[in-house]
């Protein structure tokens, strides 16, 4: 974890150590654990109730032990009644630490910041169940879909292995029941539920998803989907793959989310994992030295963890899309994805990687026998598409590609990695000539609000194109603010499998706009 200044405080979050002018002040740890939270979300008010949750394990903790707590943090850092110089409270809400803090870096390696909760399991991913969906209205068909698509789901998240999935002969047990969440929890153990409704509509079929969260009820998302009955078996596979795609997306979500809350010594092999994932690959807006850490102590935890081998191979490779294009950097990339599918051949997204990895050296078609294979493990996984629609794109194959990732975003259309698949698709639209389409996916990219600077770098290039002045103007700002020192080293590695026109146009781009230095 880096360590963090403020004031005349450099405090060690991993540690729990924290010296004021170079001396260690004393403190008790469940004090500065305090200090470790309220600084990990400086950005927003952290609740009474994330507290609790954090720093007392959600045992039952009163009102005025958390205000307590706060008071010995503040007696601590010298804050007083007259100057709130770091924490400040929301009156029945929670406290936000509001120093100006400053990131020193990583802090060298130590037992703490390598260690896992041993009292958790290691390697059990997240659980899910997929409950038998119900029937409203009129039987027939409907009845027929009911009961097929749960068997295809749980299919197909068996094989994306990123989620421990309760058998379809157990789950078909409580067919017809209203069993309560809570229930379900202590029965079979499992944090997420699943479940459906099939119902006749006026000209089709109306069928409602809800993932539930089975600790509180909660529900993590849903969607109805509304399908012409001559059209329900037409698309019945691009339906599964949807849903399949989308919980796959929103439980590591909240996985990390909840991992956020806990202290870094206590987390499990895939909590850390989570995290490392929401800060370095799922993401937006990247934190990749923190996500390397986190991704490192889920494999010191469990060195045989090829998922978090694939996902610390992406977290490289994003670093070097984003600036980082070092020797170090590309050779750990390439290493960490060879070692997940040494680890685990049969789970698709360490061929994935792989592929991703081998395409942006250039060993294209060493690179296409892993897409191939992930196809055939997870043929309604988004990522493995777009990925192959990149190496349509450098090939010249253009109708492909464009068709590729077309399926990705219609199988993800949330994903978070949108902004890039978006890139792939304007690139091919710029070979085909279309000025239009360029401009409109530029401003989808845009749209989308994402701080990735090898799609950036893309749309500023369409705008440049287009001669749209005040594209071109939001555009670079967000770069000047996202590239180190204002200026990007090269073109992302991610392109330079294209074309040379292609790679020219980007480095012109960014030289004309005063990027590139």
């Amino acid at each position: 974890m880096p360590s963090y200044r403020f004031a005349k405080y450099l405090f060690d979050p991993d540690r729990l150590c924290l010296l004021r002018d170079g001396e260690a002040v004393p403190a008790q740890p469940r004090v500065l654990e305090m200090l470790a939270l309220l600084i990990d979300h400086r950005d927003r008010v952290v609740t009474r109730d994330e507290m609790a949750e954090a720093l007392w394990e959600r045992s039952l903790v009163s009102e005025d032990a958390i205000t307590k707590r706060i008071g010995l943090l503040r007696k601590v850092l010298g804050d007083t009644a007259r100057d709130r110089r770091f924490i400040q409270t929301a009156y029945g809400k929670g406290a936000r630490f509001v120093g100006r803090v400053t990131v020193e870096g990583v802090a060298p390696p130590s037992v703490a910041s390598t260690a896992i909760d041993s009292n958790a399991p290691q390697t059990a991913p997240p659980t899910i169940v997929i409950l038998p969906f119900r029937t409203l209205g009129t039987a027939g068909s409907d009845s027929q879909i009911a009961t097929g698509l749960p068997d295809d789901i749980t299919s197909a998240l068996v094989k994306l292995r990123s989620l421990r999935v309760i058998a379809r002969g157990t789950a078909f047990r409580y067919a017809g029941s209203e069993t309560p969440l809570g229930d379900l929890r202590a029965d079979l153990g499992v944090s997420y539920a699943l479940n459906g409704t099939v119902e006749r509509a006026p000209r089709g079929v109306r069928i409602y998803v809800e993932l539930l969260r089975t600790e509180d009820e909660g529900i993590v998302w849903s969607e109805n989907f509304r399908v012409a009955e001559e059209e329900v078996h037409e698309i019945r596979d691009e339906l599964i793959h949807q849903i399949v795609n989308r919980t796959e997306i929103a439980i590591p979500k909240e996985e990390a989310a909840r991992a956020a809350l806990k202290m870094p010594s206590h987390l499990t092999t895939w909590e850390a994992y989570h995290r490392g994932v929401s800060l370095g690959v799922e993401t937006m807006q990247p934190d990749f030295p923190r996500a390397r850490l986190y991704l490192e102590r889920a494999i010191a935890g469990a060195p045989d963890f090829a998922r978090a081998h694939a996902a610390l191979a992406f977290v490289h490779w994003n670093s070097m899309n984003e600036g980082d294009q070092t020797e170090a950097c590309r050779t750990a990339m390439l290493t960490e994805a060879e070692c997940a599918v040494a680890l685990d051949g049969e789970d698709p997204m360490a061929r994935v990687a792989l592929a991703t990895m081998l395409g942006s050296l250039g060993q294209m078609d060493a690179g296409a026998l892993h897409i191939a294979r992930a196809l055939h493990l997870a043929p309604g996984m988004a990522r493995t598409h777009a990925v192959r629609a990149g190496f349509h794109t450098a090939k010249g194959e253009l109708a492909e590609s464009l068709s590729a990732i077309d399926q990705a975003i219609s199988l993800s259309p949330r994903d978070p990695h949108l902004a890039r698949w978006l890139s792939i698709r304007l690139v091919n639209h710029i070979l085909q000539g279309d000025l239009d389409a360029v401009h409109a996916d530029a401003c989808e990219i845009e749209r989308i609000g994402s701080d990735q600077i090898s799609a950036l770098g893309w749309a500023l290039t369409a705008f440049s194109i287009s001669s749209d002045a005040d594209g071109i103007a939001r555009i670079r700002t967000r770069l000047v603010h996202l590239l180190p020192g204002g200026r990007a080293v090269g073109i992302p590695v991610a392109y330079k499998s294209l074309p040379p026109l292609l790679q020219a146009m980007l480095t012109k781009t960014f030289v004309d706009h005063d990027l590139m230095g």
